[in-house]
């Protein structure tokens, strides 16, 4: 473990305290949820994945049909969202997207999230997805989703 002279609760010095650059937006479709059922921890069940599209400043495309949200409804009411999907790049290379995090109803009665999404890509352009640390935020919308991705860059 290396020693600090920031005791923890400090934040670093701003040279060190990681940015967000946006990366892409998802509109995703959704169908309706399929209920699996009260368990020991709470409410689970699934939302399939119909399709959508994203773009952002380098890249864009759509979202592949057949993927789910698998989540769980805690008894705090928080859902568990645990996403896996594909989607593929208007230059035909397919990305998996594992996409783990929590989400809350606001005072208004939407549920939003934050997530840390899991990239797979292959070599090439987009093989930088692999190797670098991402966060999403996203809101439910009925039948849609709406999720921003941001890189967390220096």
């Amino acid at each position: 473990f290396l020693a600090s002279p920031h005791t923890l609760g400090t934040p670093p010095p701003d040279e060190t305290t990681p940015q967000l650059q946006f990366a892409w937006e998802e509109n995703v479709d959704l169908a309706p949820k399929q209920q699996i059922g009260r368990t020991g921890t709470g409410v689970a069940f699934t939302i399939p994945i119909t399709g959508g599209s994203f773009s952002g400043p380098d890249i864009e495309g759509s979202i592949v049909p057949g993927g789910a949200d698998y989540q769980l409804k805690d008894r705090n009411g928080d859902f568990h969202v645990d996403a896996i999907y594909m989607i593929k790049t208007s230059d035909g290379a397919f990305i998996k997207v594992v996409n783990e995090g929590i989400a809350h109803y606001d005072p208004n009665g939407l549920v939003y999230f934050y997530t840390q999404p899991k990239f797979t890509a292959g070599d090439g352009k987009y093989s930088y997805l692999n190797d670098n640390v991402f966060v999403g935020r996203g809101l439910f919308q009925g039948t849609k989703l709406i999720i921003r991705f941001y890189q967390i860059v220096q």
